[in-house]
């Protein structure tokens, strides 16, 4: 157990790393991050490549928000946070 939650840590702030602003983290195996105006779970997926879960479909509160899962591989995980970068990085102000 202690070596799978540390492989989830450590993919944790790989992404958090990666993201101009903080990540929420409850202590499981997923985190949110906050998408700037413009940017859309759809945007990142057809544009750049990262599959994503919509924060709305987990309830009103989740709306501009994506939720991202750990449980891959840490290669993906320095994929997904590359091209998350590049994507936050053109996305409007």
């Amino acid at each position: 157990v202690e070596e799978r939650v540390a492989g989830y840590e450590r993919r944790r702030d790989v992404l958090a790393a990666a993201l101009p602003g903080p990540i929420a983290s409850e202590g499981t195996f997923f985190v949110w991050v906050r998408l700037p105006d413009g940017l859309t779970a759809e945007t990142l997926l057809e544009q750049h490549r990262v599959a994503v879960a919509p924060g709305a479909g987990f309830g009103p509160s989740g709306d501009g928000w994506a939720r991202l899962s750990l449980a891959v591989e840490d290669a993906t995980i320095e994929l997904a946070a590359e091209r998350l970068n590049h994507a936050f990085a053109g996305a409007p102000a």
